[in-house]
Parts: structure tokens; sequence; C-alpha cells
């Protein structure tokens, strides 16, 4: 995908690794014996975005911000390209992982 082009893989907001380091930090809160009743919820949801809406967002990513500005401007030269296939509104697929504890 476009995001894997520029970022690296696993970038993508429902992409496994940003998961993975959410449950690494389950796991750290779990063993600390300062937190308790620790818990961890996965959910997914599909967003429905404008182009423009998407776009900004993405925009926003602090990895997309670390970019140049020439390949900033790639990206979004390679986003407005790509809508141009598909309709409005865009569906995207995203993953949340909330992690919750109580310090003692």
């Amino acid at each position: 995908t476009i995001l894997n082009r520029y970022l690296g893989e696993g970038s993508e907001p429902e992409k496994p690794l940003i998961r993975d380091y959410c449950g690494y930090t389950y796991q750290e809160l779990k063993k600390n014996r300062q937190f308790s009743s620790v818990k961890r919820i996965d959910y997914s949801e599909k967003l429905e975005f404008t182009k423009e809406r998407y776009l900004n967002l993405v925009l926003t990513y602090s990895n997309v911000l670390k970019l140049s500005t020439g390949k900033r401007k790639a990206l979004v030269r390679d986003f407005k390209s790509l809508y141009k296939k598909y309709q409005k509104p865009l569906i995207i697929p995203y993953k949340f992982t909330l992690v919750l504890a109580k310090k003692n």
C-alpha cells in the first residue's frame, strides 16, 4: 500500500506492528507490581471518510510528519492518484487496542 511504501511495513492502523507494541505494553504492565486490574480490549471498526478528511488524517501521523518535504509531497500525489479509482466515501478498517491498568 501507499503507507507501507513511504513508512515501512506494518505502519498502517490495521496492521499488527502497532498491536504487537500494545501487546508488549500489556505484558509489561501485568508483570509490574505497581499495577493491578490490567485489561486489554481489542476491537475493530470500519470508519467512513471523505477522501480529503482521510488524507488530512494521514498527514497528522507522526511518521508522516517525519518524512522529508519531497517524500510527503510524493505521498500526497500518490494518494490523489489512487483516489481517482475510488468512490466516495472511503471505508477504512481500523483495529484498536485499549490497555487499562490500575496503579496500586
